[in-house]
């Protein structure tokens, strides 16, 4: 997994530049194996969330559609969709999309030896890895190419910013044919991927005890499916009985 963009030509403010210089050099690929063409040499692309090769291969669904759309307010919308692409690989039959997924290069099917990639460990930094979660239960069903095993925390989804993110990566872009052909085949992916979270609706929530006012609320599993940070003082009562 090698930098893919390194742009020479960043405008703006000091500030603005460095975050777009930090932006270009996180963004990592997967080279194809399976490609005919020597110059099509990459088939999953990435931002990598921390500037060290022990996190290569880990791909965080909320740092992607961030990424993704700068891309696009940049111009480079081609590779915002190629983002989107790596993080709906992993996206299960019945619409689920995990928080994390891991990209292991590798042609062996063995479930618990090292790949390139993501290390088959308890951690990864911050992230747990790809050995805490069954890869039966959520299992990827399509794949990019026929060597990169695509893992995800799979029963740990993401946060749903996904909608309203494609819709502005197609906003922010040139509005091509390219980029209209995208919006519409992530828009059958969004359809699957909502009817699935409309299934984790609880219709009678209610944040007082006893309070004769009810909303619906999405229900969720962990702490990783919010964006609260895990050291959150909310996460003391919440999970207090688990």
């Amino acid at each position: 997994m090698t930098s893919l963009l390194q742009d020479a030509s960043i405008t703006g403010t000091p500030l603005e530049s460095q975050a777009r210089s930090i932006l270009a050099s996180s963004i990592h690929s997967i080279p194809s194996t399976t490609s005919s063409s020597s110059s099509s040499s990459s088939i999953y692309y990435y931002p990598r969330a921390y500037d060290s090769s022990d996190f290569d291969g880990i791909v965080d669904s909320t740092t992607l559609l961030i990424a993704a759309r700068t891309l696009s307010k940049l111009g480079r919308s081609d590779l915002s969709w190629e983002f989107l692409r790596t993080l709906f690989s992993a996206q299960s039959s019945n619409g689920f999309l995990p928080r994390l997924v891991y990209l292991n290069h590798t042609t062996n099917t063995k479930q618990h030896e090292f790949f390139e990639g993501a290390a088959w460990s308890d951690f990864s930094g911050v992230y747990p890895g790809p050995k805490w979660f069954a890869p039966e239960e959520y299992a990827s069903q399509t794949s990019l190419d026929n060597e990169t095993k695509v893992w995800s925390s799979n029963t740990i989804m993401a946060v749903p910013h996904h909608a309203t993110s494609i819709l502005e990566i197609f906003y922010l872009s040139n509005q091509t044919a390219e980029d209209v052909n995208s919006l519409s085949i992530f828009y059958s992916k969004l359809q699957k991927w909502h009817t699935y979270l409309h299934q984790q609706i609880i219709s009678n929530c209610s944040d007082v005890a006893n309070s004769n006012d009810t909303f619906p609320c999405l229900v969720l599993r962990h702490p990783l499916e919010t964006e609260i940070d895990m050291k959150s003082p909310l996460w003391e009562s919440s999970l207090i009985n688990v």
